[in-house]
């Protein structure tokens, strides 16, 4: 009985699995067929925006030769990047290494 109950649920997790699986591919042709469309008929104007402030930011850290630790903060959304270090403790811009990228 204890083997059965164990295949039964093994066939169930099995199931559920596969209908999940079959979902998100029929979501992704469901979006790859739109883009195509988009293709075809000639339509550019996509619309991109961000819509909340998640993803806004790329941080790079390492340590530098000196032994102090760096951080580079790039704005995505302005272009703005920003370089930083510590010192005791205190995190310090260093403005002349600052850039903006526009391109």
């Amino acid at each position: 009985m204890k083997s059965k109950l164990n295949n039964f649920f093994a066939f169930i997790g099995f199931v559920t699995c596969f209908i999940l699986a079959c979902t998100a591919s029929v979501e992704i042709m469901d979006d790859i067929e739109d883009l195509e469309e988009m293709q075809t008929s000639g339509t550019t104007n996509v619309d991109v925006t961000i819509e909340n402030d998640y993803g806004k930011y790329q941080i790079e850290s390492y340590v530098s030769s000196g032994n102090s630790n760096v951080l580079l903060a790039l704005n995505t959304e302005t272009g703005v990047m920003k370089y930083y270090y510590q010192r005791d403790g205190v995190w310090n811009e260093v403005s002349y290494y600052n850039m903006t990228f526009t391109h």
